[in-house]
């Protein structure tokens, strides 16, 4: 995941828990959170995070065929795996990547995680959101 203008540490994000040493099978959730809040809305906003090196997807984490949570001002629903009508979608590793995406590396080495989040409001209330996926580690 790219984040550009960023300037935190990890030990700030709250939650952040420290469970020991991890294994080949244990299951990482990634939250990704998103705040509008400048002087106006953001405009067809998209999210692309590729799958890190050595881990793979969890389909079903959120139900099934469901790999994806999606927040829109707090608003959660999970969205569906394939290009399927909704929103979100994950893309195998070197899978062609869907039109007009934000993806860093357009050859999609090891997958990726793509959500068309639409318009996103600056008003407070309704200007904030997160994408969260699951990956388990090979």
């Amino acid at each position: 995941m790219l984040l550009v203008g960023c300037n935190f540490h990890l030990q700030e994000f709250l939650g952040l828990t420290h469970t020991g040493l991890t294994q080949s099978g244990d299951e990482v959730e990634y939250t990704i959170y998103f705040l509008s809040d400048g002087n106006q809305p953001i405009i067809n906003a998209k999210f692309c995070d590729p799958i890190p090196t050595g881990t793979t997807f969890v389909n079903d984490s959120f139900g099934s065929g469901s790999g994806i949570f999606l927040n829109l001002a707090n608003t959660i629903t999970p969205r569906t795996n394939g290009l399927d009508g909704d929103n979100g979608s994950f893309f195998s590793p070197v899978a062609p990547l869907s039109a007009n995406n934000v993806c860093s590396n357009q050859t999609n080495p090891t997958g990726a995680v793509v959500v068309n989040l639409g318009d996103i409001n600056n008003a407070i209330g309704s200007n904030f959101g997160f994408v969260r996926f699951r990956v388990k580690l090979d």
